[in-house]
């Protein structure tokens, strides 16, 4: 409340802070957002789940390229096992190399993607209504 933030910002990914709090289920986060006159980002919902599943597949594909990972071993990491429980935590330590703390920040993008996609297929829309009836109170 006392400060010059933009709650109506987008993060590189095109996604607001009211996006990211409905998909991860944080519902608390999200009523702050809305007090403070938050809207939803730019994406439309009708492409909302595809394009998260996009930023999965990119975020994937760069984990893989870091790691050096094969075709056939990179089809074993679409599998809900975690990329570290295949090659080894690298994402534990700030310690290693640089390309080991890389292949941990796409690691930890990964498990946030993942999570979002989660909420994006848990989301429950209601379907409009049918009909309705206006009742009159006389009394």
């Amino acid at each position: 409340e006392n400060t010059d933030i933009d709650v109506n910002s987008v993060n590189s990914d095109g996604l607001s802070a009211l996006d990211i709090a409905v998909l991860m289920n944080n519902r608390q986060m999200a009523k702050l957002l809305l007090q403070q006159g938050a809207l939803p980002g730019p994406q439309s919902s009708d492409n909302l789940g595809n394009y998260l599943n996009s930023l999965l597949f990119d975020a994937e594909q760069k984990l893989h390229h870091l790691a050096g990972v094969s075709e056939n071993a990179a089809q074993v990491l679409n599998t809900r096992a975690s990329f570290s429980s295949i090659i080894g935590s690298t994402s534990q330590s700030c310690t290693g190399t640089e390309s080991e703390r890389q292949m941990g920040v796409w690691e930890r993008r990964i498990r946030g993607l993942r999570r979002m996609m989660t909420g994006w297929q848990n989301l429950e829309i209601p379907n409009p209504p049918i009909g309705f009836t206006i009742g009159i109170n006389l009394n």
